[in-house]
């Protein structure tokens, strides 16, 4: 038999690499980040916002205000190519969304169609969307929103080409709104085809303020964002106090409501992001809080601002929920899954080494990382930034699992910044790598008997591929994360485990694993079931007809060491045979004699005194039971299978007379034959 427990190997500490900047000669913020394959290569996209001229890398001006900057760089931070698309007023830049054929860019827009924007606006700032083919070039663009303001936060990709967009809206029916507020800001979503032709869209909040910034699907949509109204609307619960983090599932074929739930503390709990668990059908909720512990809040704050994780179940239960910072302000304002379960948060921070925050600070704000276990633990910590402020927006987990932060950056050359800056505030992107530490589970072992190996690696890998080094066992390898082997002879075997991870190359690691001669293999044998009686003793020995080793030693399960013990009682006994390194085992149950109980007479007057109400048979160690009742006339007037089941003195759902009634019961216990009891049992009234 083979049991243990597998554990989730959470990773190696990430290791800062190289960093990137680019920007004009004004304010360029960076607000998301993606690796994306270009041919055989892996490169690097980064979009966001920027109000700078043509300058520096910036090849092409704002059009207006804010407008859309992406660039496309190699893996050296070389720029392929960048773009910018905006009208004669304002966009504001939100997520990238990678397709089959290029990329959907999403954020919101005051524009009218000017500058390379062909769509307007429907009043205030609306949702606009912009595909790009692979080389940056647009295909087309689009704009949804109503008659007041409507602000984009979070888009996702379907598997079907369509596109889920949701973020929050004050408008009223119109424009492309199909319904009205239901007061302040609501969460508005809505799902687009690939051609950006609206499938349906949907309003949901209460009579306050909502703000939905973030949604994905799986088995439905799931919507998070942030919400201080009270049952109201279409929302369920009161507010905890200021705002609450606000979650909702949808049925994604026609957008209505499953479920609704509001998480958060006294004081302002703002969500960001929104996971789904990587290994069940939980959800992770991330953000930001100022509550301490009460009310819907189990964990305490450490500053102005704290990051905030809870682990949601598929009922909606919190199964836990941390809150990490020092004593200053600390934003959450990125999650992401760790292939292994885990979650990677991260944001800014002008926290120094304080609260349950160990990393330092270089000055102003920093990106702050901070990796999560599967239990809801901290597993590390990364601070990274220059003298000035420096604003994580987003986090990437490359294909070889090592990690890009984004976001943009007001320091020069200091700290973990190595550029010089262009303007105001720069693109700021850190590399980071995960370094493939493969090791596995292994111990010595005893010929004949099964080992299994698991795989203890700091990562998680695509594929494994051993070698057990056992040619003659006729059974090469594995490609099971932990496979189990029989070595073919004793012996010194070099086993060989090699991981893939990603993209990484194959990482391999060999150990050595003694396989010693086994003397004793099956030769633990008590026997099967014996039987006691009360007064009884049973002498209880290793199967005298089995040879044993010279060199043997007994242990048995109370800590005897002679070959033969004597018992009083039953139970389980177990014995442990030894002989040089290998051990074999053996248990046998001693069965108590069968015993049986009953009474002659019984009253079923349960509304008198409630005593003796029912009649029937108690008994030890009984396994196999039946029992008949009969008349004086010899009519079966009640039946039983099982020694618990009881006679109520009832026939076919009436109550019988007063009588003596013949009973007759067949009974075994474990080990012994069937045993007949015959007798009377007289019924009062």
């Amino acid at each position: 038999m083979i049991s243990a427990i597998t554990s989730f190997g959470q990773g190696s500490d990430p290791q800062w690499v190289q960093d990137y900047a680019w920007g004009g000669d004004s304010l360029d913020v960076l607000v998301d980040v993606l690796e994306v394959e270009d041919g055989t290569s892996l490169t690097l996209l980064s979009g966001g916002h920027m109000i700078s001229p043509s300058s520096s890398e910036v090849s092409s001006g704002s059009n207006g205000s804010y407008d859309f900057w992406v660039i496309h760089s190699d893996s050296s931070g070389n720029v392929l190519w960048d773009v910018t698309f905006g009208g004669d007023s304002t966009e504001f830049f939100s997520q990238i969304v990678a397709t089959d054929d290029g990329y959907l860019l999403a954020g919101s827009s005051i524009s009218v169609p000017s500058g390379n924007k062909s769509s307007g606006t429907n009043g205030g700032y609306d949702y606009w969307i912009v595909k790009i083919d692979k080389n940056g070039t647009k295909v087309w663009d689009r704009n949804y929103g109503g008659s007041q303001d409507d602000i984009l936060l979070s888009a996702f990709g379907l598997n079907n080409g369509n596109f889920l967009l949701g973020g929050n809206s004050i408008s009223n029916k119109s424009g492309s709104k199909s319904t009205d507020s239901y007061g302040g800001n609501d969460f508005w979503v809505l799902i687009v085809d690939a051609s950006g032709e609206i499938v349906w869209d949907l309003t949901v909040g209460g009579d306050q303020e909502d703000v939905l910034t973030s949604l994905f699907e799986d088995d439905g949509v799931f919507l998070g964002g942030y919400s201080n109204s009270d049952i109201s609307g279409t929302k369920s619960d009161n507010s905890y106090g200021g705002y609450d983090y606000w979650i909702l599932k949808l049925d994604e074929l026609n957008g209505q409501v499953k479920w609704d739930s509001t998480y958060g503390g006294a004081q302002d709990d703002f969500l960001d992001v929104l996971l789904p668990d990587v290994h069940s059908n939980a959800i992770i909720a991330t953000g930001s809080t100022s509550s301490g512990s009460g009310s819907g809040k189990s964990s305490t704050t450490y500053g102005a601002s704290d990051y905030w994780v809870l682990k949601i179940d598929s009922a909606g239960a919190v199964a836990w929920d941390l809150t990490v910072g020092g004593t200053g302000n600390d934003v959450l304002t990125d999650a992401i899954s760790s292939p292994e379960g885990a979650v990677i948060i991260g944001g800014y921070s002008n926290s120094g080494a304080s609260g349950n925050k160990s990393a330092g600070n270089n000055g102003g704000y920093d990106y702050w990382i901070v990796k999560v276990d599967t239990r809801g633990l901290v597993y590390w910590e990364k601070n990274y930034g220059g003298l000035q402020d420096d604003t994580l927006q987003s986090l990437d987990m490359r294909c070889d699992r090592g990690l890009y932060l984004g976001g943009h950056s007001a320091s020069g050359i200091s700290g973990d910044r190595t550029f010089a800056n262009r303007g105001y505030e720069d693109y700021w992107v850190v590399r980071l790598d995960v370094e493939t530490v493969p090791k596995f589970e292994d111990n010595d072992h005893c010929f004949g008997t099964m080992i299994r190996f698991f795989d203890d690696s700091q990562i998680w890998p695509d594929t494994w591929t051993w070698d057990f080094g056992d040619p003659l066992s006729g059974v090469k390898g594995s490609n099971e994360r932990n496979p189990v082997h029989q070595f073919s002879a004793p012996g010194e075997y070099s086993v060989t485990m090699t991981v893939k991870e990603g993209c990484q190359k194959d990482t391999s690691v060999t150990q050595i694993l003694n396989v010693w001669e086994n003397k004793i293999v099956g030769k633990a044998q008590l026997g099967s079931v014996q039987i006691i009686c009360i007064g009884q003793e049973l002498e209880l020995e290793n199967d005298p007809e089995v040879s044993l080793p010279d060199d043997v030693t007994y242990f048995w399960g109370g800590g005897e060491t002679t070959p033969k013990i004597t018992v009083d009682s039953a139970g389980f006994y177990s014995l442990a045979l030894t002989s040089g390194q290998c051990t074999a085992t053996d248990t046998v149950e001693i069965a108590p004699c069968p015993i049986i109980y009953v009474p002659n007479a019984f009253s079923p007057n349960e509304g008198v005194d409630g005593f003796n109400t029912e009649w029937g048979f108690k008994g030890i160690g009984i396994v196999e039971f039946e029992m008949y009742v009969y008349d004086r006339w010899g009519l079966l007037i009640y039946y039983a299978e099982h020694i618990d089941d009881w006679w109520d003195g009832t026939y076919k759902g009436r109550n019988v007379q007063q009588d003596v009634y013949v009973y007759k019961a067949f009974y075994q216990g474990i080990a012994s034959n069937q045993q007949i009891t015959v007798g009377t049992v007289t019924l009062i009234r």
